[in-house]
């Protein structure tokens, strides 16, 4: 009976009596808590790539890696810039792609609209000359 009790108690002596908030994150919390930052921990760790998975394909001549598709595109963008350098009157026209420059960053909506407004007369304030 004596072995029988000493054996029920030594677990009880062995456990420790207090729960430890702190974990080796150093942060203090609820067992509820203290679980779900676990859990949370054990779904961040990061997974290894094996080097044969990556695609290294060099950037083009412009130093610009793109999809083929954004590759079309700045071909075609580059196209047209080399068309409206040859073409003086290419300039002049109205683009809704293109926004004059005039230094101002209007929307297409916003230009018409000012082209509408009157003109303002121009006010030039005089030099501050000090006096003599």
């Amino acid at each position: 009976m004596t072995s029988l009790a000493v054996a029920a108690l030594i677990p009880a002596f062995a456990a420790s009596a207090q729960y430890k908030p702190t974990g080796d994150d150093g942060v203090t919390a609820s067992p509820r808590v203290r679980k779900a930052l676990n859990e949370r921990a054990m779904a961040c760790r990061p997974v290894s790539v094996s080097a044969d998975r990556v695609n290294l394909t060099p950037a083009a001549g412009d130093g610009i890696a793109a999809s083929p598709r954004v590759r079309a595109q700045l071909e075609e963008l580059k196209r047209n810039a080399l068309a409206a350098k040859a073409s003086p009157a290419a300039g002049l026209e109205a683009s809704t792609t293109r926004a004059p420059n005039d230094g101002i960053a209007a929307s297409p909506k916003l230009r018409e609209l000012m082209r509408e407004w009157p003109a303002q007369p121009q006010v030039e304030i005089a030099p501050i000359v000090p006096a003599k």
